[in-house]
């Protein structure tokens, strides 16, 4: 179980961090534990969100204030203490001073052999070429076995990560705003309920101790409750009414709920529709509407037709007059001419 020792009046909890470091300091601890049981205890943060600004801007993209990069937003889930620099950005993967002494210590034996062989004067015979080969082997082995354990602990990382994220940029923002929406409402609803519950007045700080006493009680938190926003919340939505100066009353209950349903209303534009027959009342109603549009085009385009043919018509009946009065002219000069007595020579 967790051994946590917390001050009341703060509000906060400290809970103590069990390692194996912690409980065996010493080679004595660890010989006597070698053959026990023990409990580890690692404080873990729920959820964590991290914001930084790179260096540099990203290739393509604008420069922020004073040349900086982009502003990046994360968040991470269940990240225990020890594992809270993995999250951090530019994390490398360095080699534990153990190993790294190890390989030096190889490496200097190699060389120091070697040196001592060219200096002593020693025959190069098929026992030192072996101790040197050996020495040089275990080098490069030892230097390969760490290369590929930093390999892994990047791949473990990764993976740490991936399965730990939550959200980032715009999503951690809108995760963000609900949870502080969700936060005020639930102030809101708990401030009301507490005033409501009284049935009196009460000043600010009586509302303070009896929403952090119930929450005490009932869930067992203990909360530092924002009081002055939350009245501050009531009384804009009219929910709340201050009297004398310092006490604040909460309104009935039925007319609490009117006004937000008033408001709500005022919102958003709600119409029932009726369900599927006023649905398909509505589509019977938009295919009437169609066809009477399709027969006023319809009578509209005749009647346009009409009144092209009516003046077709008597643009025709003109033309044929105007052709009849040029052959009556035409007889009656061809009659004046064969009646005239031509002279010759």
């Amino acid at each position: 179980g967790e051994e946590a020792a917390g001050g009341s009046e703060s509000g906060t909890t400290a809970v103590e961090r069990r390692t194996l470091r912690r409980l065996m300091s010493t080679p004595l601890s660890v010989v006597c534990h070698l053959f026990s049981t023990m409990e580890l205890q690692e404080p873990t943060f729920k959820e964590v969100v991290l914001m930084y600004r790179m260096a540099a801007p990203l290739e393509g993209n604008r420069a922020g204030p004073g040349g900086a990069g982009p502003l990046i937003l994360k968040s991470f889930h269940d990240i225990p203490m020890a594992d809270l620099e993995m999250i951090f950005p530019e994390v490398r993967i360095t080699v534990k001073f153990q190993d790294m002494l190890v390989n030096v210590s190889l490496v200097l034996v190699a060389l120091s052999a070697f040196v001592w062989t060219l200096m002593s004067g020693v025959q190069w015979s098929v026992e030192v070429i072996t101790l040197i080969s050996v020495l040089v082997g275990k080098v490069a082995q030892s230097a390969a076995g760490l290369m590929a354990a930093q390999t892994r602990y990047t791949g473990m990382m990764a993976r740490a990560l991936q399965a730990k994220s939550a959200n980032s940029q715009v999503g951690l923002l809108m995760h963000l705003m609900e949870s502080m929406e969700d936060q005020e409402c639930k102030e809101m609803i708990l401030a009301y309920c507490v005033l409501s519950g009284r049935g009196k007045s009460m000043t600010l700080r009586e509302m303070d101790a009896a929403c952090e006493g119930l929450l005490r009680d009932r869930f067992e938190l203990s909360v530092d409750f924002d009081v002055e926003s939350a009245v501050a919340k009531l009384m804009c939505e009219g929910l709340v009414e201050q009297r004398a100066g310092v006490l604040y009353a909460a309104i009935p209950l039925r007319q609490a709920l009117k006004r937000l349903d008033t408001k709500w209303d005022n919102i958003f534009s709600y119409r029932d529709d009726g369900g599927d027959a006023a649905a398909a009342a509505v589509v019977v109603e938009a295919e009437a509407a169609r066809a009477v549009r399709y027969q006023t085009v319809e009578a509209t385009l005749q009647q346009s037709l009409a009144a092209t043919d009516a003046e077709r018509a008597q643009v025709v009946h003109r033309l044929r007059e105007q052709q009849e009065d040029i052959a009556h002219r035409i007889d009656t000069l061809e009659g004046a001419m064969m009646g005239y007595k031509w002279r010759t020579g």
